[in-house]
Parts: structure tokens; C-alpha cells; sequence
């Protein structure tokens, strides 16, 4: 009977184990389908979220501890938090600049009806038009419009040209004007709405274009140390105000030709246009400007964090794509964390 009861129980604790493994596939495969599928939503963002999300998976690859399970649990909650309160910034910035540049629009089309009786009609019914626009909700949708809307209308100026050049030429600046308001929503797509620095999208770009041109190039990598117990301790708006603290000296410390990129959460990138024997002093002089000690908050209420990061320098082979030299770009990540 002893025998049988305990064929009984390692058979339940079989069961059990294999009913975990499941369990912890399934969970692993859930992260996998966000980081692949759901980060898309806002691909700005999404390439800086890939990386901790991947994190996620590798940290679940092997044998996983209770505790370690329930911190995956809580990481992956923040994590998501954190991309849908900045895709939703980031969302409505760029709606909001647009449907500004827009209503401007009308408004100069507006006034150009006004002034002159030739096509009159015509630049009334492009404002009306443009003003609907401006109510769209879809941007997609919103910018297809507007450039249909901004090519009839310049079709009709060329045929206005030969009738009136002055007032035409008053349209235009009014126009020039509108297209730098659009110009500007647009960068914000180039842009950490946090930091303010270059976002991987746009670091990738640059990666490419000196590729194209054949240029020796280097990065520096930071990883800043412990930065979750910034937020577990003071909470994630004290941890945002060291983000944008770290950029700042970041960006005040490296020449105007390089470029500062926000890699993704606490993880930052410097592009710099030079060998690697360069590269690596430059490295160690940021390093020392940009760690120690942040004074946070004001007079009344200030609080002294120390800063530390972990720091990785990596040179441009010749023949590397960007998608490749970015690649190794994250395994020095994870060998300098």
C-alpha cells in the first residue's frame, strides 16, 4: 500500500510539473506574440520595447523561481503600461499638430478667397473641404485627404499664375509656412517624446546613411544600473525626471555632428563619426560626465540619486548592414547590463 500511494503521488507531482511547463510556455509565448505583433501598433516606440520584452523570454528559458515568475509578472505589466501611455503621447502630439497645421490651412485659403474674386469659389470650397479634414480621427486617412486636397489646389494656383502672380505669391508664403507645421509633426515621428533625443527609428536611419556613405563610425552603449529601483523606490515619475536628466547631460556632452538616441526604456545610444581608438576615450570621458550623483526635485523637496551605467563600445565593420552592426549593438547590451 506504501508503494502504491507513492507511485500515486510522483505521478500527481509529474502532472503538476508538466502542467507548470505549459504554463510558463504558454506565458513565454504570450510575451513573444506582444513583442512581435502588438508592439507594431506604434512602431516609433515599439523598437525601443523590443529588447525588454525580449529580456522577458530569455528569463524564462530556464528553471523559473516563484519569485522570479511573479517580478516577470510585474516587469511585463509595467512594460505595457509604459508603451501605452507613450503611444497615446505620442499619438496625440502628432494628431493634434496636424489637425493644427490643417485648420491653418483653411484659414489662408480662406483668406486668399477673400482678397480676390478669381476662383473665389473654388479656394471657398477647398476651406470648407480642408476643415472637414481637420475632423478626421484616422491620420492616415487625414494626411490622404490633405494631399489630394493641397494637389487640386495647387493645380488651380498654376492656373491662376498667368492672372494674378502678386497674390498668388502671397498664397505661397502663407503655404510655406503651413508646410513647416507639417514638417515639424512629422519629426516628432524621429523623436523620444520622454527625452527629446533620437529615437531607434532614427538612429537606425543614421546608421544607414553613413553606411551608404561609407563612413567609420562607432557607438557607445549605457545601460543605466539598478534604474528599476529608482522606480520601485520613488516611483516612475521621479524615474522619467532621471531619464530626462541623464539625456540632457548626455546631449550637453557630445558634439553637435554626433547623435543621442533614446534605445529604449533605460537604455541609451551616442552615434559617433569616428575610429574606435577615438570612440573608446571619448567613451570613458561621457561616461565620467554623464554618472554620479542627480539632484531631483526642488530646493524644498530634493532628493540625491546616484547614477551609475554600464557602458559598451562597438565600431562599424566594413560590410556590416545596419540590421546586422544594430543586432550586435544588443548583444553588448546584454553582456555590458
Amino acid at each position: 500500500m506504501i508503494s502504491l500511494r507513492r507511485s500515486i503521488d510522483e505521478e500527481e507531482e509529474r502532472q503538476r510539473a508538466r502542467l507548470l511547463e505549459e504554463a510558463l510556455a504558454c506565458y513565454g509565448a504570450a510575451i513573444a506574440g506582444i513583442r512581435v505583433h502588438a508592439l507594431r501598433a506604434c512602431p516609433p516606440l515599439a523598437e525601443g520595447y523590443t529588447f525588454s520584452f525580449a529580456q522577458l523570454e530569455q528569463a524564462l528559458a530556464g528553471p523559473v523561481e516563484r519569485e522570479a515568475l511573479e517580478r516577470s509578472s510585474v516587469c511585463l505589466n509595467d512594460h505595457l503600461k509604459r508603451f501605452g501611455d507613450e503611444a497615446s503621447r505620442d499619438y496625440h502630439a502628432k494628431a493634434d499638430e496636424i489637425r493644427d497645421a490643417v485648420r491653418l490651412l483653411a484659414a489662408a485659403t480662406e483668406t486668399f478667397a477673400a482678397r480676390t474674386g478669381t476662383g473665389s469659389k473654388d479656394f471657398t470650397r477647398f476651406a470648407n473641404r480642408i476643415e472637414w479634414i481637420a475632423g478626421v480621427e484616422n491620420l492616415t486617412e487625414l494626411r490622404r485627404q490633405l494631399r489630394q486636397e493641397v494637389q487640386s489646389m495647387r493645380a488651380r494656383m498654376e492656373q491662376m499664375a498667368l492672372e494674378d502672380r502678386e497674390t498668388v505669391e502671397r498664397l505661397e508664403c502663407e503655404l510655406a509656412g503651413v508646410r513647416q507645421r507639417l514638417e515639424a509633426a512629422e519629426t516628432l515621428a524621429s523623436r523620444d517624446l520622454l527625452t527629446h533625443l533620437a529615437n531607434r527609428r532614427e538612429l537606425e536611419r543614421q546608421v544607414r546613411l553613413r553606411i551608404s556613405r561609407k563612413s567609420t563610425f562607432c557607438m557607445i552603449l549605457f545601460d543605466l544600473t539598478r534604474f528599476q529601483s529608482i522606480n520601485d523606490r520613488y516611483g516612475e515619475l521621479m524615474g522619467d525626471t532621471v531619464l530626462r536628466d541623464f539625456a540632457s547631460r548626455l546631449v550637453h556632452n557630445i558634439r553637435v555632428t554626433d547623435v543621442g538616441c533614446r534605445w529604449g526604456g533605460d537604455e541609451f545610444i551616442v552615434l559617433l563619426d569616428c575610429p574606435i581608438q577615438e570612440a573608446l576615450i571619448r567613451s570613458r570621458q561621457l561616461h565620467q560626465r554623464v554618472c554620479g550623483r542627480y539632484a531631483i526635485g526642488s530646493e524644498r523637496q530634493e532628493v540625491r540619486i546616484e547614477v551609475a551605467a554600464s557602458m559598451a563600445v562597438a565600431e562599424h565593420h566594413p560590410g556590416e548592414t545596419a540590421e546586422e552592426l544594430l543586432t550586435r549593438a544588443g548583444s553588448l547590451f546584454s553582456n555590458a547590463a
